[in-house]
């Protein structure tokens, strides 16, 4: 298995989100959107992609149908969350940034895990 990961213009997601993974044959592909955050902020969404992939992979998942209440998810939060403190960066300070880009962002769908720093899709009809 190959990892590649990389930061695009928010535009070039694939879907409203902070983070994507995908895989491609023998390649995992982590993209973060490139929202102007710190290398650090950018590291630890990659980080959770990378976990989650792994996770969803070992579990059979092959697609990014991942919610933020899933085990993969979950796990992977734990993940970033761990290595963030390891890093000495403040977790709330971490969640700010993304609450940032959920702030600027809502009129696309951007939604923010409360559980994570995480950005995900959200379709209006299944907030209803």
């Amino acid at each position: 298995m190959r990892f590649e990961a990389k930061s695009v213009d928010p535009s070039l997601m694939r879907y409203v989100t902070t983070g994507d993974w995908e895989i491609i044959g023998d390649l995992v592909s982590i993209t973060v959107a490139d929202y102007g955050m710190r290398d650090e902020n950018a590291f630890l969404v990659a980080l959770h992609e990378l976990v989650e992939s792994f996770v969803c992979n070992k579990d059979g998942i092959k697609e990014k149908r991942v919610s933020d209440e899933s085990t993969q998810h979950m796990i992977a939060a734990d993940v970033e969350r761990i290595v963030c403190n390891a890093m000495g960066i403040d977790w709330d300070e971490h969640k700010r940034v993304w609450n940032a880009i959920q702030f600027n962002h809502t009129n696309r769908g951007l939604l923010v895990c409360d559980k994570c720093a995480f950005g995900v899709r959200a379709v209006k009809d299944e907030l209803k």
